[in-house]
């Protein structure tokens, strides 16, 4: 599944072996799933443009070719796809949620103004992936009984920039509050 003009890839190691495309031995470098969700494009040669596309290789005749899947290929309907994909979504947003909150506990504990709001814009970029991963489709995967998480978490935090201490330290225990209800809403 080499698109035109992407690298091949031989997989580890460096030397060239007979009926392999590229350099190495063909073996898989499988990268760790806590934020895989937040780099797309996927694979080493950005040839698969959604989560959900990567998960669907597994699936294919391509991966199944030797020496990767040794004539192997995982089968997937769409609905195992798409939960798959909801794990892995789940996973990096849970994961966002979680350093969003120590960034906002950091900013509550720092005394002055200026050093607690560098910790607060730091949030934002936090907050967006965890938008992009908490709020991602399909929902009926995502959510337990398909409840809604609550959205403001972001909203809180960067309010919180520009207020007196016990006002920014209320905006940010909010805005932590919302992400840990809305991890709690997630799949187990």
């Amino acid at each position: 599944m080499t698109p035109a003009g992407a690298p091949p890839d031989g997989g580890f190691g460096e030397d060239h072996e007979d009926g392999i495309d590229g350099f190495g031995n063909g073996g898989m470098n499988t990268p760790p799933l806590i934020e895989a969700a937040d780099t797309a494009p996927f694979f080493h040669n950005h040839s698969a443009e959604t989560l959900e596309d990567a998960i669907r290789f597994y699936g294919s005749n391509t991966f199944a070719d030797p020496p990767a899947g040794n004539g192997n290929r995982f089968a997937m309907t769409d609905d195992d796809v798409n939960a798959i994909g909801a794990f892995l979504w789940a996973l990096s947003a849970m994961e966002n949620m979680r350093y969003g909150n120590v960034i906002a506990e950091q900013a509550q504990r720092t005394l002055p103004r200026p050093e607690a709001n560098a910790r607060i814009r730091e949030s934002p970029r936090t907050d967006q992936r965890c938008d992009r991963s908490a709020h991602r489709r399909p929902r009926r995967f995502l959510f337990r009984g398909g409840r809604e998480p609550a959205r403001g978490g972001k909203a809180g935090a960067a309010g919180a920039r520009y207020r007196s201490r016990p006002q920014r330290n209320a905006l940010l225990g909010q805005a932590i509050r919302l992400k840990q209800e809305t991890s709690a809403l997630m799949l187990d």
